[in-house]
């Protein structure tokens, strides 16, 4: 399985493709990068596997001032897979 910090890798390509395929939209997007925090969520809650992931699973999560939401659209994913 994946560490949480490489599926994010994957997931900020993801998000950059359709970011630029929407590049002819008049709109700013937030520019910080937001999954670059995932490595640190990763030493906090430990493993994909874990207990807080398998909760997650479970239950939901709730993505409150997080800037441009990309890490619960990751988290989302993540957990839907």
């Amino acid at each position: 399985m994946k560490s949480l910090a490489e599926s994010a890798e994957q997931f900020r390509t993801i998000l950059d493709g359709h970011r630029k395929s929407a590049d002819s939209v008049d709109f700013e997007w937030y520019p910080y990068d937001s999954l670059s925090n995932v490595r640190h969520l990763e030493a906090l809650i430990g493993e994909p596997d874990g207990y807080v992931m398998e909760s997650a699973r479970e239950e939901r999560i709730l993505d409150i001032g997080c800037g441009d939401g990309d890490i619960g659209f990751f988290l989302n994913r993540w957990v839907a897979a």
